[in-house]
């Protein structure tokens, strides 16, 4: 199994956006002792949560259920 994925540049682009916004609010709220988090952080999270509600469409597309 591969260890590593590749990310369009939008998709790269769209990541780092939503992390430097989390990040940014972890600031605003005082939390920075929680840490930064990196975008490994929110793709692991995003599986983790979302693995059972991935699935195949009436057209053999991947989807979410």
């Amino acid at each position: 199994m591969t260890k590593t994925i590749r990310l369009t540049a939008k998709e790269q682009n769209d990541l780092e956006n939503l992390v430097f916004e989390l990040n940014k609010s972890l600031i605003k709220n005082n939390l920075r002792n929680v840490g930064f988090y990196k975008e490994a952080d929110v793709v692991h999270f995003l599986l983790k949560s979302n693995l059972d509600k991935i699935g195949i469409n009436e057209n053999g597309e991947i989807c979410l259920l």
